[in-house]
């Protein structure tokens, strides 16, 4: 099936996150987490009419990710909740939301190639956020706490 896309809209994503003293730019590590995304699942470049606008997307999505985790790490700003309401999302149209998961872990490996020991309680949020994808038989049928 081939729908259009419209380009990523909403909140724009964190161009850099912070992990210590050092800033980490965003979009190497999202351009890289997508490559690896696309090689793992290239039947997501058929899913719609545009390829470049699949990327976009799992770039733009995968920017906030990391934004959510490390606002996890920061703030203390759970990133399940953030995953509770994009699950919802994506599982309202269709998407096979255990691919979350799977860019949530995909995600973790680059973020850590690209920014070493830093990054590691980041990367930790991001598995943990997988687990509970995998672990969330579905969004939609699940409580939610809006609070």
């Amino acid at each position: 099936m081939s729908r259009r896309l419209s380009r990523p809209s909403g909140h724009p994503p964190p161009e850099h996150i912070v992990l210590g003293s050092e800033r980490i730019d965003l979009k190497p590590v999202a351009e890289l987490t997508t490559e690896r995304f696309l090689d793992a699942f290239p039947d997501e470049l058929d899913r719609y009419a545009d390829p470049d606008r699949v990327r976009e997307w799992c770039e733009h999505d995968t920017r906030h990710l990391i934004g959510w985790a490390a606002a996890e790490v920061r703030y203390g700003s759970p990133l399940a909740k953030q995953l509770d309401w994009l699950g919802t999302v994506l599982e309202s149209r269709g998407y096979p939301v255990a691919r979350l998961a799977d860019t949530l872990e995909i995600a973790a490996g680059v973020l850590v190639e690209r920014a070493g020991a830093p990054a590691l309680p980041v990367a930790d949020v991001l598995r943990r956020g997988s687990e509970h994808v995998r672990a969330t038989p579905s969004f939609l049928a699940a409580p939610r706490d809006d609070s």
